[in-house]
């Protein structure tokens, strides 16, 4: 089963950009991991393959394909506030 490292970018109260990169783990274990609330999964055809049935969690852009690192899958998060932070 491949693994894959998932990446969280989040605006902290002194607005420093935090960045976490969880170790290698199959969906379910993020699900469990991280315990942040999942609305659904994605499923479009139209998605790089490495995104399709990922998590979308409450309160983050994403997923987003974020390249690949140490031979892992990197899928990205991105707190609301970063996002609109980044993209502006």
């Amino acid at each position: 089963m491949t693994t894959t490292k998932y990446h969280f970018v989040v605006v902290g109260d002194d607005l420093a950009i935090e960045a976490e990169t969880l170790t290698p783990m199959a969906y379910g274990e993020f699900v469990e991991h991280v315990g942040y609330k999942v609305t659904r999964y994605t499923g479009s055809a139209e998605l790089r393959p490495e995104l399709r049935g990922a998590p979308v969690l409450k309160g983050f852009a994403g997923p987003m394909y974020g390249g690949e690192k140490d031979g892992h899958t990197v899928i990205r998060y991105e707190s609301w506030p970063a996002y609109e932070r980044f993209c502006a």
